[in-house]
């Protein structure tokens, strides 16, 4: 038994750590990606209830603005906790204005991914 406490130590030492404080937002010539607020739920509502934009998403669409405020609770829980990180894509001159999101959004620290 002893073996596998070892193992399991060694792979508690070793696990990936991440922090993302302060946020590292992006900046492209037109875009900058920056991060998600609970004001973007209305914007993120609007881009999760189109079907067009849920046929590449694999889930159901949103009827309600609760679900896009959901959402955007259980993201910023994880960019809090370190578990995975969002970016919200919006024009340089229209920072409020999301047109995308893209982000890791469950590491698994232990396998490095």
């Amino acid at each position: 038994m002893g073996h596998f406490f070892e193992y399991i130590y060694a792979k508690i030492i070793i696990m990936l750590e991440v922090n993302f404080s302060p946020f590292p937002e992006i900046e492209t010539e037109r875009l900058l990606l920056r991060t998600i607020k609970m004001s973007d739920a209305p914007e993120l509502f609007r881009m999760r209830s189109l079907e067009q934009t849920m046929q590449f998403i694999g889930k159901e669409k949103m009827v309600i603005v609760e679900e896009a405020e959901a959402l955007l609770m259980k993201m910023l829980d994880s960019l809090q906790n370190n578990e995975g990180i969002q970016w919200c894509i919006t024009l340089k001159e229209k920072p409020d204005s999301l047109i995308g999101m893209v982000g890791h959004w469950r590491l698994i620290k232990e396998h490095y991914r």
